[in-house]
């Protein structure tokens, strides 16, 4: 959290805006999907209220990180598998993807728009 306070420019500025956006917007969801370690990411979204996150878990015993995932690494069809456990009914909602690595690729395919490195200089 004390890193995520001190660092949030590395968090892509219109990729932060377009998610405020989104949670703007009536009956939207808006998921962050990462390969990263949940304990990394969620820190940077704190202050965006009812923003579900959803990323690669580890074990943490007595404060300290054991190297050990508690979860299926949260890539490629992870991240499809992972939106559907949440949101199951597929046909019941429009899905717009944004992503900038390898491991996104099978997320974006399923998306109904699905944008590669969008919020990129």
């Amino acid at each position: 959290e004390r890193f995520a306070s001190s660092h949030k420019h590395i968090v892509r500025e219109k990729g932060m805006k377009k998610v405020q956006e989104a949670m703007r917007e009536e009956d939207s969801t808006v998921m962050i999907v990462s390969a990263s370690i949940n304990n990394w990411v969620a820190p940077f979204f704190k202050e965006i209220p009812g923003i579900e996150i959803f990323c690669t878990r580890i074990e943490v015993v007595n404060g300290a990180l054991t190297g050990r995932f508690l979860s299926a690494n949260c890539r490629k069809q992870e991240k499809v598998r992972r939106i559907l456990a949440l949101h199951p009914n597929r046909k019941a909602y429009y899905l717009t993807a944004y992503g900038d690595s390898n491991g996104d690729t099978e997320m974006l395919n399923f998306a109904d728009e699905g944008y590669y490195k969008p919020f990129r200089k």
